[in-house]
């Protein structure tokens, strides 16, 4: 609903929450919606090789990524708890009592000058 109008939905999708491809909330038979997504691809039954299981990271659960390519949900590096990429150098976020410095890397707090501010 639109200033007081319907508006049809993507073509993509079946129904809808709002205006474009990525607003979808149900799909088409053949297509299955992206998890945590609202993206319709092809259903895995009927992919040829070109399905996505994500296009970023929100897509993906707690502790993945999405590897850009492949469209595939992999595990972060095992020094961090989430991640934008692979490797140890691409840590969103990190273990308790770790913290992750402008490189990305997670390091022990071992002194306060460690800690981010608010903390100690």
């Amino acid at each position: 609903l639109v200033q007081g109008s319907c508006k049809a939905c993507d073509s993509s999708c079946s129904e809808c929450g709002g205006p474009g491809a990525s607003r979808c909330t149900s799909c088409p038979n053949s297509m299955s919606l992206l998890q945590n997504n609202y993206w319709c691809f092809p259903s895995l039954t009927t992919c040829e090789g070109t399905c996505r299981e994500c296009t970023t990271s929100s897509d993906c659960a707690s502790g993945q990524y999405c590897e850009q390519g492949s469209y595939v949900c992999k595990a972060c590096d095992s020094s961090c708890r989430e991640c934008r990429g692979p490797g140890a150098s691409n840590c969103t976020s990190c273990p308790s009592s770790h913290i992750v410095p402008d490189g990305g890397t997670c390091r022990e707090c071992v002194s306060s000058s460690h800690c981010p501010l608010g903390q100690y």
